[in-house]
């Protein structure tokens, strides 16, 4: 292996590609870990069953209207 990481993300479903993708925009040398290929989290099996506010024009309020 060899190779050296700023940060090592254990996990691979939504929080864990979220926080590696993050790291990695900026600029970090990121090493993802997982027990389970990526199309096998439960994040990925959940197939619309997470709702979250992501952008300026969306709110937690408005996922439960």
């Amino acid at each position: 292996m060899g190779a050296e990481s700023d940060l090592i993300v254990v996990g691979a479903g939504a929080a864990g590609l979220f926080a590696a993708l993050t790291a990695a925009a900026e600029g970090g040398h990121v090493t993802l870990v997982s027990a389970r290929p990526l199309a096998d989290t439960a994040s990925y099996w959940a197939q619309g069953g997470i709702a979250a506010a992501l952008s300026l024009e969306d709110s937690p309020g408005r996922h439960l209207e």
